[in-house]
C-alpha cells in the first residue's frame, strides 16, 4: 500500500512539533509493516529536495502556502499509485476533499488554531486566517472522515458542523523513556519547559510565575530546553533581564534525546501555558519520566493531564495562579511522589 501524506511541514523542519512527531512515528510503524509513504511538506532552504528517513520518501516544495499546490500536482502524476492519502491540517488546510476520490482520503487534524491565528499573524490577517479556517472545516470538511488526538478538538469539530461518527480519537503515545536507575531530583525546586517558543505559548506567564515563586524560593530553577534563536526568544531574555532573572532561569537550547530525558527526569514540576493544544506531546513525556505537569485549563492540555492525578489544571489562565499550583506541588512531597508514580503508569 502506497500512503501519501500531506503537511505544511516534516518532523525534521525547525517549526515542527507534536503534531509532526506523532505523524512521523505512526508513518514508520507503517513503513515496518512493508507499506510505501511519501511525505510532501515545505521546503526550508538548508534542506534538500527528497531525501529517506526512517524509511519515509520525503518531498520537500515551496513555501508553506504553495506547497499546497504542489501537492495537488504530484498527486495528479501518481494517483494510479497512490492508495491513501493523509491530510494533515495544521492551521492550513490542503483541500484534498476537492480532488481525491472519498474512498481514498482521510483527514487528520491535532488542534482547530481558532483563536491562535491572533498569536501568528497581524490584523487583519489574523482574522481572515481565522475566518476562512472556519469556513473550510464547515464546509469543505464537512463529511469527511478525521482522525483526531483530543476530545477537546472533537468537540471543537462538532460545533464546527462534522458529525460525531465521522470523527475517530487516536490519543498521542510516547516511547518509553531510558534514564539512569540512580538519577535523583534536584535538590533545589527546579522546572523544565519544552513546549517551544512562540508567542501562542504564553512563556511569559511561566517567566511571571517564577518572579513570584522567587520571593519563596530563592533558589529556583526554570530550565528550557530548545530553540534560542528568533524575536521571541530575544523578547524572553529580554524580560529575564528585566526581571532580574537571570541566576534563575536558564536556556539550554538543543540536546540529545537522552540529555533532555535526564534534564526532565530531575525536575520537580513542567508546564504548558499554551493557548491552546492539540495533544500536548511535552507534557506526555514529561509523565513517562515521571514529571507531573501545571497546565492551563486549555483545550488539550486537560486531555493530557488528569487533574490531581498526573499533575493539576490552574484555577484560570494566569501566572498568580499558575505560581500557585506550582507551589502546592513543590510543598506536598505526598503530592508530588504519587503524581509522579501515577504518571509513569499511565503512559505504559
Amino acid at each position: 500500500m502506497h500512503i501519501l501524506i500531506l503537511n505544511r511541514y516534516d518532523p525534521y523542519n525547525v517549526r515542527a512539533g507534536g503534531a509532526e512527531r506523532f505523524s512521523g512515528e505512526i508513518m514508520s510503524r507503517f513503513v515496518k509493516a512493508g507499506h510505501v509513504v511519501t511525505w510532501i511538506s515545505s521546503k526550508p532552504k538548508e534542506f534538500r529536495e527528497a531525501s529517506i528517513e526512517d524509511g519515509i520518501n520525503y518531498i520537500r516544495k515551496g513555501n508553506r502556502l504553495s506547497v499546497i499546490w504542489h501537492a495537488l500536482r504530484y498527486y495528479l502524476k501518481n494517483k494510479s499509485s497512490i492508495d491513501i492519502v493523509v491530510d494533515e491540517i495544521h492551521a492550513l488546510q490542503f483541500f484534498t476533499p476537492l480532488y481525491v476520490d472519498k474512498a481514498k482520503r482521510v483527514t487528520l487534524i491535532h488542534e482547530v488554531a481558532g483563536k491562535i491565528w491572533l498569536y501568528m499573524l497581524p490584523f487583519p490577517l489574523s482574522i481572515i486566517g481565522l475566518v476562512m479556517e472556519q469556513l473550510v472545516l464547515r464546509f469543505i470538511y464537512r463529511n469527511e472522515r478525521i482522525l483526531t488526538v483530543s476530545k477537546s478538538t472533537a468537540e471543537e469539530l462538532i460545533k464546527l458542523g462534522i458529525s460525531e461518527k465521522n470523527i475517530a480519537i487516536v490519543p498521542e503515545g510516547t516511547d518509553q523513556p531510558i534514564i539512569p536507575s540512580n538519577l535523583q531530583k534536584t535538590k533545589y525546586p527546579s522546572i523544565v519547559y519544552f513546549g517551544g517558543l512562540r508567542p501562542l505559548k504564553r512563556v511569559e506567564d511561566q517567566l511571571r510565575a517564577i518572579s513570584i515563586l522567587r520571593k519563596k524560593y530563592p533558589f529556583i530553577k526554570y530550565r528550557v530546553l530548545g530553540k534560542t534563536e528568533g524575536k521571541y526568544f530575544h523578547r524572553i531574555q529580554k524580560f529575564v533581564n528585566k526581571n532580574h532573572l537571570k541566576d534563575n532561569v536558564q536556556f539550554l537550547g538543543y540536546l540529545s534525546e537522552q540529555e533532555k530525558h535526564i534534564i526532565v527526569a530531575e525536575s520537580w514540576v513542567t508546564l504548558s501555558t499554551s493557548i491552546k493544544e492539540g495533544w500536548g506531546l511535552a507534557v506526555l513525556e514529561s509523565a513517562a519520566l515521571g514529571v507531573p505537569a501545571v497546565v492551563y485549563p486549555v483545550a488539550g492540555s486537560v486531555d493530557a493531564v488528569i487533574h490531581y492525578q498526573t499533575g493539576l489544571h490552574t484555577i484560570d489562565e494566569s501566572p498568580e495562579k499558575l505560581a500557585l499550583a506550582i507551589s502546592r506541588i513543590f510543598e506536598d512531597l505526598k503530592l508530588r511522589d504519587n503524581m509522579s508514580s501515577s504518571a509513569k503508569i499511565i503512559c505504559k
